[in-house]
């Protein structure tokens, strides 16, 4: 098993297991999931986002209107192996976002700080 398997292996499983005990969750396309599990909780972010296929703008959208919906900071956990699409996207995102909030981005892709 190669370290690209392995990671897309065990970003599913993070992300589906935190999306079984949020309040809250959506799965975006492209892999990955966005969870809500209350005010301040651990769980409020994505995770495992693009290791299953291409990102759409509009997935980035809406996982960040899903967490805005619900009074959460935007905050995306991003692993290396992540198809490229979604620094792309995010890339575009940041700099886009006119109402002065920023997206804090994990994993080493610093485009949102």
């Amino acid at each position: 098993m190669t370290p690209q398997q392995l990671a897309q292996l065990e970003e599913h499983r993070i992300a589906e297991a935190v999306a079984d005990v949020a309040l809250a969750s959506i799965r975006l396309e492209g892999g990955g999931t966005v969870c809500w599990g209350g005010d301040g909780s651990w769980m409020n972010e994505g995770r495992g986002l693009a290791m299953r296929g291409e990102v759409p703008p509009g997935e980035v959208d809406r996982a960040i209107g899903f967490l805005r919906e619900r009074g959460a900071g935007v905050r995306f956990d991003v692993c290396p192996y992540a198809y490229p699409s979604i620094r792309q996207v995010r890339h575009h995102d940041a700099k886009q976002r006119a109402d002065g909030r920023s997206a804090r981005a994990l994993g080493g892709f610093d485009s949102l700080r």
